[in-house]
């Protein structure tokens, strides 16, 4: 059986390492428990603190790994205390407590893999490059394709949020839809105020200043959709959203290959080194028992 005292490190390290990953990603993408507690402040104070969320996502993170890890460890030491002729359950407790970190190791290098296939499938499934309507949008209409050219629509630059997170500031901008001419010598009005918004185009202060023309080219991000802090600034002047609003990123191409696949290479370091320590150890484990039998 492993010293107490090893398993007890052992146990801090599994807990701590997977949750921390999760916690990196959560903040990245402005997603699932990071997102829930930094709306939840937003709606309270009318703000949030972005490393307090962090650290409060990261010990969410912590309880719902170790709530199901200690339920198995629990379980089986139950089963073992019942039954302690029961030789197959003991061999497996004790060979998980001697190789919970490699485990772990493995996992959380299978998750950054996992996650940055999803984002390159993500960019391959982007689509064509496709002409849309504004107001088409308006209407409830889904984008067919990530990587839109939107026409016949204007920036509501009076209304823009100016948002600095993480040393970068991004401007977002409402886009709605201008008159025009639809089927048949029919004309859409176009928005007027007080009507929800579909679109938001998020870009740089120096884009935006720099924009001409009716036309915005740019990609919809279907991971960040329209983070809590900038909806609320939003809401704030009046403005309301549609159901199916969504963000569009000024001159950003979703569908080109991007960078070296880093969270790849970094999953595939992790795993194989993980691998090779715990075969190292197999390794030892039988070189000391041929030594002593």
């Amino acid at each position: 059986m492993a010293d107490p005292t090893n398993r007890g490190k052992l146990y801090g390290l599994v807990i701590s390492i997977l949750p921390l990953g999760l916690a990196v990603y959560c903040w990245w993408t402005y997603a699932f428990v990071y997102r829930w507690l930094a709306e939840l402040q937003l709606m309270v104070l009318g703000f949030y603190e972005a490393n307090l969320t962090f650290l409060f996502t990261y010990f969410a993170l912590v309880l719902l790994w170790i709530l199901p890890v200690a339920g198995v460890i629990r379980l089986f030491r139950i089963r073992v205390d019942q039954t302690q002729t029961n030789t197959s359950a003991l061999r497996f407790q004790e060979w998980f407590e001697a190789n919970q970190l490699y485990i772990c190791g493995i996992i959380l290098g299978g998750t950054f893999v996992f996650l940055e296939m999803m984002d390159r499938n993500r960019r391959a499934s982007a689509g064509e490059w496709t002409t849309v309507l504004v107001a088409d949008l308006e209407k409830g209409m889904a984008p067919p394709s990530n990587r839109l050219l939107l026409e016949h629509g204007r920036l509501l630059t009076e209304a823009r949020v100016v948002w600095t997170e993480n040393s970068m500031t991004l401007t977002y901008v409402p886009l709605v839809s201008l008159p025009v001419q639809i089927e048949s010598g029919r004309a859409s009005p176009g928005w007027q105020p007080g009507e929800p918004i579909a679109v938001v185009v998020a870009m740089r202060e120096s884009e935006l200043n720099a924009h001409q023309g009716k036309q915005i080219r740019g990609s919809v991000n279907r991971v960040l959709v329209l983070g809590g802090h900038v909806r609320v600034s939003f809401e704030k002047q009046g403005i309301r959203f549609t159901d199916s609003a969504i963000r569009v990123e000024y001159g950003v191409d979703h569908g080109s290959p991007g960078g070296a696949p880093i969270f790849i290479i970094l999953g595939i370091i992790i795993m194989v080194g993980t691998s090779v320590a715990w075969a190292f150890k197999i390794r030892r484990g039988r070189v000391a028992i041929a030594a002593n039998p």
